[in-house]
């Protein structure tokens, strides 16, 4: 359906006097004056009554109907009314609809705090229409077209749900609205349309890392908000995992100007106004910001009615529809609900500047990345599509490394978890900032002399010839490996030491005196530019208990459930599933990566019930190649428990 734009501009008059004016081309061709008592007490008790209703059971008052048909009567009236009506019923005959964008003035600020999206027109609720799409606009912010996506849709859910005994926060059903955010873009993520991405936790340093990694178009954030001495917050999450309240102008400078074209705060109270400042929601201030569409909660919510807002906007939303009639489907879809208190639809608001922001049908596949620096990675795994997840690990092995507090890490964890793919991942993702990359898989019989062979290979590739000068010479190996250490001290490179738990002896210690006489010196000696890293199975201490704060251990647990439905896509016979589907093969293997490509390869050849119903093919596979019976007893309680996830056991095998 097309729609017919119409502006209504709303300013003050006097005390409590306002006038509504009918825009076109941004003169006023119909206006409005009326009379609304906003310090009234019977206005300012139903609000609250309202208010409550919003998180309350069904109720037989009729406050929020009552105000809506007073607010309508005063605004569309004589003048305005017709105009209204006569536009209305002309776009209805054309076939389209009529899009009413409200534009509230600064100085109108104490009625633009009103839940303006309960105007009632004696027969039903104008949010509901579906040829009515009504949304909020500040005055003085103008309306720009945005650009078509030329990239894959890229979102980002921040879950805020702080535990702390000295706030009265209730606790979130946060995976529910995960399940069904992505149960909503299950059809975009297949195509490779759209990329969804969970933050691990919530607070300002994650949320900022993520933002700083990629542009992302849309930002949902879920959890609470409040409001007191006339400002607004946001809950984030401290370090600790207690709240941190992050006020509305902190926000606004964490998302502008990033590219973000819709923020979604599905928390309480994070669209309220102030009485003395129209435009001190954090709504409003992204939207004067230049971001084009806003969704917030004018008032508290329902856990379960965000979760319904969240399924009922998103499908709409990801099958193309405007943003505004994507939220009036939503509306809809929570008016009717079994469970609906018949108030929280208009919870609620839209400041919109361009209904068509994210344009669907524009995006394009991303190209892939290209390394242009010098690599010699040898049999190590590289994953240039198809990755998933893992963004803390990522944010904290650059951090680390491009700020130079550490000059290795020691990634740690099953096999098939994602060790070497995330150290690969990290090389691309630092491609302009090492001089190159250069990878080798070792083997219990892998000495320094062979490592030195493979690294001078590269560092010839690279242009330097030090190393190869001396590295026939008959001198002892300590001068060498302190000829290749300035060489690596001068030179950013990344080294990869991939499968180390194969030069480990049973103490975790590694086994051949030479080749840990030569890990010790290459680590004591790289003090700065280049860095290291062990990918392995059991974790280990290569200074035996110096330098300890100059190596990061980095254990890698499975998956989580929205991660895992992203693996899912990249497997053909898994992709097309529906979304309960693959949440049930989460819950019975979990997220280990090998495992759930592994499951694949088995449905190629039998259903997907099948395998689920018997699982012990894959099983097999899972003892086979995770090693139980020979690692199971050196495993920390966390990896034990993944073990048993991975290889579908019942109860731990003896050891």
């Amino acid at each position: 359906m097309d729609y017919r734009d119409l502006e209504l501009k709303i300013s003050k008059e006097g005390p409590d006097h306002y006038r509504a004016s009918a825009l076109k081309d941004g003169e006023a061709v119909a206006s409005q004056i009326f009379e609304l008592r906003t310090g009234g007490v019977r206005l300012y008790l139903g609000l609250e009554q309202l208010e409550k209703g919003a998180i309350g059971p069904k109720s037989e008052e009729t406050f929020h109907i009552d105000f809506g048909r007073e607010l309508y009567g005063k605004v569309f009236s004589s003048e305005l009314g017709n105009y209204f009506t006569d536009r209305f019923e002309e776009a209805l005959d054309e076939g389209a609809g009529l899009r009413l964008s409200l534009r509230f003035c600064a100085d109108a600020a104490d009625i633009a705090a009103l839940p303006w999206e309960f105007l009632h027109d004696g027969e039903d609720f104008l949010v509901t229409k579906r040829d009515l799409l009504i949304s909020r606009l500040p005055a003085e912010v103008r309306r720009r077209k945005a650009k078509p996506l030329e990239s894959t849709l890229r979102m980002l859910v921040v879950v805020s749900s702080p535990s702390d005994p000295k706030r009265d926060l209730a606790p979130l059903n946060t995976e529910l609205e995960q399940e069904m955010i992505l149960e909503a873009a299950d059809r975009l993520q297949q195509e490779n349309k759209m990329e969804v991405d969970f933050s691990e936790d919530a607070t300002y340093d994650t949320v900022q890392g993520y933002l700083n990694d990629k542009e992302y178009h849309i930002f949902h954030f879920t959890g609470h908000g409040s409001y007191h001495n006339d400002k607004g917050h946001l809950i984030f999450e401290k370090e600790d995992g207690t709240a941190r309240e992050i006020d509305n102008r902190a926000v606004a400078d964490l998302l502008a100007g990033r590219g973000v074209r819709l923020v979604v705060l599905s928390a309480c109270q994070s669209g309220k106004a102030s009485n003395k400042e129209a435009y001190a929601d954090l709504a409003s201030i992204l939207s004067k910001e230049g971001i084009p569409a806003v969704v917030a909660m004018q008032y508290p919510i329902l856990d379960l009615s965000a979760t319904n807002f969240a399924s009922a906007f998103y499908r709409p939303l990801a099958s193309g529809k405007p943003i505004d009639l994507a939220l009036a489907e939503a509306r809809v879809a929570m008016k009717n609900a079994e469970k609906s208190n018949g108030v929280d639809f208009a919870t609620p608001l839209l400041y919109l500047a361009d209904p068509n922001c994210l344009n669907l049908g524009e995006i394009r596949p991303e190209t892939t990345e290209i390394v242009t620096r010098p690599e010699m990675l040898g049999q190590l795994q590289v994953m240039k599509k198809g990755f998933v997840g893992r963004e803390r690990e990522l944010r904290l092995l650059q951090k680390a490394f491009s700020s130079d507090v550490k000059r290795a890490a020691i990634i740690y964890g099953f096999g098939g978890i994602g060790k070497t793919v995330l150290a690969t991942r990290l090389a691309l993702r630092m491609n302009k900032y090492f001089a190159g990359v250069f990878g080798t898989k070792c083997k219990d019989t892998t000495t320094p002399e062979e490592i030195l062979d493979e690294l001078n290979a590269f560092l010839l590739m690279s242009g330097v010839d030090q190393l190869n000068r001396v590295i026939r010479e008959q001198v002892p190996l300590k001068n060498k490996v302190q000829v290749l250490v300035s060489v690596l001290n001068q030179r950013r490179y990344l080294v990869i030491f991939d499968n180390f738990e194969d030069c480990l002896d049973e103490e975790d210690k590694i086994g051949n005196p030479a080749l840990r006489g030569f890990v010790q010196q290459l680590l004591n000696g790289i003090h700065s530019n280049t860095k290291i890293i062990f990918t392995t199975r059991r974790n280990f201490d290569p200074l035996e208990g110096r330098l300890t704060g100059a190596v990061e251990h980095l254990s890698l647990p499975e998956l989580p459930f929205p991660q895992t439905v992203w693996l899912m896509n990249n497997h053909r016979d898994l992709a097309d599933l529906d979304p309960k589907k693959k949440l049930e093969i989460y819950e019975a293997i979990g997220g280990h990566p090998w495992t759930i490509g592994q499951f694949a390869v088995h449905a190629a050849s039998e259903t997907v019930d099948g395998l689920l119903l018997e699982l012990a093919p894959l099983k097999r596979d899972a003892v086979e190649f995770t090693l139980l019976d020979k690692s199971y007893s050196k495993l920390d309680d966390g990896a034990k428990r993944l073990l048993l996830c991975a290889s579908v056991y019942d109860e731990a095998v003896p050891v």
